[in-house]
């Protein structure tokens, strides 16, 4: 793993760990382990921008993008990395022990941070996620993701706000190309 690779998983992992407004939902470490097998590989997402994103495009904009997920740190957490629109985004996610819990974070190339709690509810996932844009507008979001197509496509469905605003809601599609 290259410095840069370390230096922005460090920065995300502090920013995670300082994050207290995601408490509540806990989850298993083998739904951790579910849940990196469910989101590992390479994938296109059939996107569009519920709300501006900073670097990445404007509301309304219908996009393809691409994430791919790699299991890292011996199983210990899936790091992501996001291309779409304009830019791109690093994320990592992981189990915590201590609160029992997957959390995640994820920075944008546009200065978009975000930070998350993903459980399972009903036998979907659920993401729910707090963040800020660079302006330091503050952003909520709540999502479900509906897992088809053995595993393949992924659904997401969601609510969410900036600076008390509504979004549009989201509808976006994922399938995987490879593991």
């Amino acid at each position: 793993m290259n410095k840069a690779v370390v230096i922005s998983l460090s920065i995300i992992l502090t920013i995670v760990m300082s994050t207290s407004a995601l408490l509540g939902q806990t989850s298993t470490r083998s739904e951790f382990e579910e849940y990196c097998k469910a989101w590992e590989g390479r994938w296109i997402g059939e996107v569009t921008w519920i709300t501006d994103w900073p670097g990445l495009g404007k509301k309304g904009d219908k996009v393809t993008c691409y994430w791919e997920g790699k299991i890292v740190a011996d199983g210990n957490a899936i790091s992501g990395v996001f291309y779409g629109g304009n830019g791109m985004e690093t994320s990592i996610t992981y189990f915590d022990p201590g609160t029992k819990q997957i959390k995640g974070a994820g920075v944008s190339s546009g200065g978009t941070v975000n930070n998350w709690v993903i459980f399972k509810k009903d036998g979907k996932w659920q993401w729910l996620s707090t963040g800020s844009l660079p302006d330091g507008s503050k952003s909520e979001e709540k999502n479900t993701i509906t897992i088809s197509n053995g595993g393949n496509t992924h659904t997401w469905t969601g609510t969410g706000t900036i600076g008390g605003e509504k979004m549009d809601p989201l509808r976006d599609v994922w399938r995987r190309v490879s593991k």
